[in-house]
């Protein structure tokens, strides 16, 4: 009788002890299930997939698509039909789209000037050596002309390919590549191109003598210069 009551005994033990086991490997899963709900690929002791890059973003392209285009050549050679071209201004490279749908690099010292004709209009592109505009030597560039008459205004892009950081202690969290677009202006005084920025101030600078009609036209304006075009208004109001 006596080893019947321990039989009972010991396995009443057992059953205790197997819900008891089942219960902590239950909560042991839920727990794992909420912590993987929470890992990272930083998080210590954690084998996860970095899925945080999103790719390149931008282009090195001045235009987002192949623009009609003249392209006028050193040599007096001038094309005006059936050509479409798009300007790498992180390389400085013309890619020439031919009628046959082939694609060609030209070489800038080719060409003299090529004029890009998009939705917005006519914009034309001079040849310029990097230290017409003060900068240090390097391969020829072209610049969009923005205003042709006693005084001139070019603006030349640039663009500057930048990986990625989001790894790190230091990361900043970009977590793609991109092309950064920078616009520059250049003005052309008696001292030749110079760069100038969008502002009242840098023109009334630039132009001393005309201080006193500068004042009046910013006030009758009622506001600085903020735009391209309102620089360009501005220096036909000085040449007028």
């Amino acid at each position: 009788m006596k080893t019947t009551k321990q039989l009972v005994l010991v396995t009443l033990l057992i059953i205790s002890s197997s819900f008891a086991i089942a219960q902590t490997n239950t909560l042991d899963a839920q727990t794992n299930l909420n912590q993987i709900g929470t890992l990272t690929p930083n998080t210590v002791g954690a084998l996860g997939f970095d899925n945080r890059y999103e790719g390149v973003k931008g282009s090195p392209f001045l235009f987002e698509e192949w623009i009609p285009c003249e392209i006028y050549l050193e040599n007096g050679t001038e094309y005006k039909e059936g050509l479409k071209l798009n300007y790498n201004a992180e390389n400085d490279e013309i890619h020439l789209l031919s009628p046959n749908k082939t694609v060609r690099i030209l070489y800038s010292t080719q060409i003299k000037k090529f004029v890009a004709t998009g939705n917005s209009g006519a914009a034309l592109f001079v040849r310029f050596k990097p230290t017409e505009l003060g900068l240090k030597e390097g391969r020829e560039l072209f610049c969009e002309v923005l205003y042709d008459g006693e005084t001139k205004l070019v603006k030349k892009t640039n663009v500057i390919y930048k990986k990625a950081n989001y790894e790190g202690a230091y990361a900043q969290g970009k977590t793609y590549d991109e092309y950064q677009k920078t616009d520059k202006l250049y003005i052309k005084t008696k001292n030749g191109y110079e760069k100038i920025g969008l502002s009242k101030g840098a023109v009334m600078k630039l132009f001393p003598e005309k201080k006193s009609e500068l004042k009046g036209y910013f006030k009758k304006l009622g506001k600085g210069i903020d735009t391209e075009k309102e620089l360009v208004e501005a220096l036909i109001f000085i040449e007028s």
